[in-house]
């Protein structure tokens, strides 16, 4: 048998600019041509300008998703080559991109996926290794969520059903029910969305899920420790070394104000010495542009010498849950994280007549209206002290 025709079709995935949304992303869609004549499908992935390999038509990998998103492009290519190749090499006639198009939508079926599922591969293709942090910080949002779900009856509807109304109920049961700081939730909720805008873009559902903002505020007492609270956990010694260890990394954050995974980074690259003793000199993990630059008390030099300068860390988790059982030994009674270290420096200096414009630039905020914001109370109590001293 031979054919009248020639092979003639060309495919090429490009970015429609004037479809950009709210986020600053842009869909990509697949042109197919076959003989002058076009037909265009949509991906389904939306991505931002940037991370667009214009040359290789790809995805860069500077988007976290790019191998799932870059999979998904190989796929949709291997399908059409093959309703081109079966109509043309098959049934003996050369199809138009139009008849292309139609027999790929048809072809194309709409998976629904279980939200279980979703989660699950949402954090597989985000970590591909499963020992990190993230990673495991990530499976604990996942199994708040699907507990949380479980509870309110929406475990098992379909992704087009988790609208605002599911996530308000789910936000509450968070709170309310399961007792989670509202920081903690908004954090859960947002991993939540980031799996379901994941099943959009992988054609798992047609519904993009376009959420409004939480309207949750957070109102906290800032929990720090008093001289005396700091006094008995310095001279306290316990009989585990780990117990030990977590006592002195905790102190140092006292000493210091420096967040947990700051901590965790530090080493004798970041000690500067200096005419007037030692210094931290460090760009902060969280911030990459805020730079630290830390006087070390005596205090802080001697724990630090200790180790060498650097710290016996363990993980976030394990962390916390050893300062849970120091605060019990002492008859502490507040929640001690790794965040009240930070927030005991910082309080601190401020009872202590620091200006405001110096503990910023000690605990490395971009700028300093976050301190404003995130100390509010204890300057309003210093401001209140310092007027009834006038009187």
């Amino acid at each position: 048998m031979y054919l009248n025709f020639t092979y003639d079709m060309k495919i090429l995935f490009w970015l429609a600019k004037n479809k950009r949304n709210k986020r600053g992303q842009i869909p990509i869609f697949c042109r197919i041509t076959t003989n002058g004549e076009r037909a265009e499908i949509s991906t389904n992935i939306w991505i931002l300008e940037k991370d667009f390999d214009n040359r290789y038509k790809k995805v860069r990998h500077s988007d976290i998703l790019a191998d799932s998103y870059n999979k998904t492009l190989l796929s949709i290519t291997t399908k059409l080559n093959k309703i081109y190749h079966n109509a043309a090499f098959l049934d003996d006639y050369a199809p138009n991109a139009k008849h292309i198009k139609e027999e790929y939508k048809k072809n194309t079926k709409k998976r629904t996926t279980h939200i279980k599922s979703i989660i699950k591969e949402y954090i597989t293709n985000k970590h591909p290794t499963n020992s990190t942090e993230a990673f495991k910080k990530d499976n604990r949002y996942a199994t708040l969520v699907l507990i949380a779900l479980t509870s309110i009856g929406f475990l098992n509807c379909s992704l087009s059903e988790y609208n605002d109304y599911v996530i308000d109920k789910l936000a509450h049961e968070i709170i309310n029910e399961r007792k989670y700081s509202i920081g903690y939730c908004k954090k859960t909720i947002s991993f939540f969305k980031s799996s379901l805008i994941f099943a959009y873009n992988r054609q798992y559902s047609t519904h993009f899920p376009n959420f409004t903002k939480l309207n949750y505020r957070e109102r906290t007492n800032i929990i720090y420790l008093s001289d005396a609270e700091i006094k008995r956990l310095s001279n306290y010694r316990f009989d585990s070394e780990a117990l030990n260890n977590v006592r002195d990394c905790f102190l140092i954050q006292c000493y210091t104000g420096l967040a947990f995974i700051d901590m965790k980074n530090l080493n004798k690259e970041n000690i500067l010495f200096e005419q007037d003793g030692l210094w931290i000199n460090k760009v902060r993990q969280k911030v990459k542009t805020a730079e630290c630059n830390i006087p070390l008390a005596p205090n802080a030099v001697k724990i630090l010498q200790k180790y060498d300068f650097k710290l016996p860390i363990v993980s976030n988790q394990k962390y916390n849950t050893h300062l849970k059982t120091i605060a019990s030994l002492l008859g502490i009674n507040k929640k001690l994280t790794s965040h009240v270290g930070r927030k005991t420096y910082a309080t601190y200096l401020l009872n202590k007549d620091v200006p405001i414009e110096t503990v910023s630039a000690l605990l490395g905020h971009s700028n300093i209206s976050i301190t404003q914001k995130a100390y509010a109370k204890v300057l309003h109590m210093k401001i209140a002290k310092d007027i009834r001293s006038v009187f």
